[in-house]
């Protein structure tokens, strides 16, 4: 089993990291009562903030002396905390967002909108520059991070408590059918970074907390003792029973994703077929869950726990979108080799000159940077990338091959992909082709049809007007009925005058009749 380091936070103020079972708690010297829930965990590098009931954020440095730091100000109903870069967090709180500087958490800038509610989730579109905002008002916004504004948003007709987004083109939550019953669904942003509900599944319930675990399923749990499981095209979900309510989900290895319930339990999930492999004990509800990538040994100071050790097998790995250069190291060892005490192995890095840097950078933020022969480094691409320098995405949908705003999905077990086509009004491998709105639309055939905005359009012939061409004008109607009258008239004259021709006629020849006989 690989070793794998996450962070948990619970509604006794229990701030833990672990190591797969192993733990160790991480306290806060300031407060001498744990009374505050952790609502939130977000980590970057060697540093973690979190968001607690007592309405302040803080800023835990792992690898110093100084072990924690709190913000002055209070944020009424705190509930998310989400780091942008190595600069600047974002705090969301009742009816308001604000950027707080790191590592002092002074606040930089305020965005105050009513609309926005209580926010209870987050989620960074690094590559998008863009933040997805749920909230207890029944939405979810878009907050653009090169304007700091909030662009968009879409009414979901229920509370958002969580939502996750795998990319632009897959991004789920909560949502209220149009017959008022309880769904997940999945959106995606369009070309005006607007949200677009795409599929939905029925649930009976509320979310409690969601995540993507690859692009073809996700997991989620409600308000009773379930996971469900979503591949994000059948619309039902698959229940899984659980032993408690889970309020948090987080993937953490290749293999494994974890969940944290009402009962303090922390379990490890095997994500082929969905099974516990083994549970932990906490206290209180597990909040929030964290991914990090710290290593240590228990019974030792906070200071000089994640006071690792280097190795021949020295690893480097990123945790956020290269845009952003944010860099987190992880060095793993299995026969340990004091920092301070090897100064062999340090020299001989120095000595190298092996430019660790550009392999830092040049990993893409797709890949670890591992030392391998001659201090040489490379990089060891994550799943789903490839190329010297992990810039590959080897996902079929990353080219965006959907057109017309089709969601573009992965078949991962074919490499191949499928086209979700927007509302039947396109078609074709990549939604290339569009339906005729016009091929049953006549206009009554006083005009001609065209398309606006996938719908059938009439344009009238001079003279008529209505939806569909069927009302004639005032003014055709007179001109009808003068052509009605004319042709009426003409018809007599022409009769009038044929009548009279054959009258004519018919006198001729009976005069004539008369002379011949009186000649005889």
């Amino acid at each position: 089993m690989s070793r794998a380091s996450f962070l948990s936070g619970s509604s006794f103020g229990e701030l833990r990291i672990w190591q797969n079972e192993n733990s160790f708690d991480l306290d806060d010297s300031d407060r001498l009562n744990r009374v505050n829930d952790i609502r939130s965990i977000d980590s970057l590098v060697d540093f973690f903030i979190t968001a607690s009931d007592d309405e302040r954020v803080r800023y835990w440095d792992i690898f110093s002396e100084n072990t924690i730091k709190k913000s002055n100000e209070h944020f009424r109903k705190l509930r998310s905390v989400l780091i942008i870069n190595d600069s600047f967090c974002l705090v969301g709180y009742e009816k308001a967002l604000s950027f707080l500087s790191l590592s002092k958490l002074e606040e930089k800038k305020k965005i105050s909108d009513s609309n926005l509610g209580e926010v209870r989730s987050m989620k960074l579109l690094s590559e998008d520059k863009l933040v997805l905002i749920g909230s207890s008002n029944n939405r979810i916004s878009v907050l653009s991070l090169e304007n700091e504004n909030i662009t968009s948003f879409i009414k979901t007709e229920m509370e958002i408590n969580a939502l996750d987004s795998l990319n632009r083109n897959t991004i789920v939550s909560g949502c209220e059918s149009s017959d008022g019953k309880k769904d997940i669904c999945s959106y995606y942003l369009n070309e005006k970074n607007q949200l677009v509900k795409n599929r939905s599944a029925f649930v009976d319930k509320e979310l409690t907390s969601v995540k993507i675990i690859n692009s073809t399923f996700l997991v989620f749990g409600m308000k009773d003792n379930y996971l469900e499981a979503w591949d994000l095209v059948s619309v039902d979900a698959r229940k899984i029973s659980t032993d408690g309510k889970i309020y948090s989900i987080e993937v953490l290895d290749n293999n494994r994703f974890i969940t944290g319930d009402d009962e303090g339990i922390i379990s490890f999930w095997n994500k082929e077929n969905l099974e516990i492999l083994n549970t932990v004990s906490s206290s209180g509800k597990i909040y929030a869950l964290k991914n990090v990538d710290f290593e240590f040994r228990t019974n030792n100071s906070i200071s000089n726990i994640f006071n690792q050790t280097l190795t021949s097998d020295i690893q480097l790995t990123t945790n956020r979108d290269t845009s952003f250069d944010h860099l987190q190291s992880t060095k793993q060892t299995t026969d340990p080799i004091d920092l301070f005490s090897d100064i062999e192995l340090i020299i001989s890095l120095l000595k190298s000159k092996s430019d660790l840097n550009d392999c830092l950078t040049n990993c893409s933020g797709h890949g670890q940077c591992k030392l391998a022969k001659d201090f040489k480094f490379i990089c060891e691409c994550f799943e789903n990338y490839a190329g010297s320098n992990c810039a590959l995405n080897t996902l079929p949908c990353w080219s965006n091959p959907c057109l017309n705003n089709g969601t573009c999905i992965n078949n991962l077990t074919d490499s191949s992909y499928t086209c979700d086509c927007q509302r039947d009004f396109y078609f074709g491998k990549n939604c290339e082709f569009k339906k005729d709105v016009c091929a049953n639309e006549t206009c009554s055939k006083n005009g001609y049809c065209y398309d606006e905005n996938n719908k059938a359009k009439c344009q009238c012939f001079s003279k008529y007007n209505g939806e569909k061409c069927e009302i004639e004008s005032d003014e055709l109607k007179i001109i009808k009925n003068v052509i009605s009258v004319s042709s009426i008239i003409a018809i007599i004259i022409i009769v009038v005058t044929y009548l009279s021709f054959i009258l004519c006629d018919l006198s001729t020849n009976c005069i004539k009749h008369r002379i011949v006989n009186r000649i005889f």
